[in-house]
Order: structure tokens, then C-alpha cells, then sequence
């Protein structure tokens, strides 16, 4: 029984993870339209103009590097999962 619950535990942590990865991906995607949308209306050179400018150019760096987390996550989902049956084969499948 302990080793269902320790696989079982590995596997909703790790769905979690995948879960908070999705919502965050959108999250930076509905930020970007939004900030994108605001600076269509700013006069050029401007606190406003720059301020949305800078913004922009960390969305887009923050973006740049999302393939990386989510490459981070499926390894660290593979290796929950890998050893979530490896202790559950090790304890007799019970």
C-alpha cells in the first residue's frame, strides 16, 4: 500500500506542476497582448511609451525561456514518475 501512495503522490505533484506551467504560459500571452494593446495608444518617447517598452522586452525574454522550464518540468515528471514505479515494484506492487 505505501508504494500506490508514493507513486500516487509523485504523479499529482507533477501534474500540478504541468497544470501551473499551462496557466502560466497563457498568463504571460494574455500580458503581452494587453501591454501590447496599451502602447498602441502611447505618444512615442514617453514615460508611458518606455515604461511599456521595458515591460514588453521582459515578456518576451520571460517567453524566450519557457521551452527551458517546460523541458525542466518533463524531465523532473519522467524521473517522479520513473521512481514512483521503481518504489512501487521494489515494495512488492502492494
Amino acid at each position: 500500500m505505501k508504494g500506490k501512495k508514493g507513486q500516487t503522490a509523485a504523479v499529482a505533484t507533477a501534474i500540478g506542476t504541468v497544470l501551473l506551467l499551462v496557466v502560466l504560459g497563457i498568463m504571460v500571452s494574455i500580458n503581452a497582448d494587453v501591454v501590447d494593446t496599451i502602447q498602441d495608444g502611447q505618444a512615442a518617447n514617453s514615460y508611458a511609451a518606455n515604461a511599456s517598452d521595458d515591460i514588453l522586452s521582459g515578456i518576451t525574454n520571460f517567453s524566450g525561456q519557457m521551452p527551458t522550464i517546460w523541458l525542466v518540468a518533463a524531465v523532473g515528471l519522467i524521473i517522479a514518475v520513473l521512481l514512483g514505479a521503481f518504489a512501487f515494484v521494489r515494495l512488492g506492487g502492494k
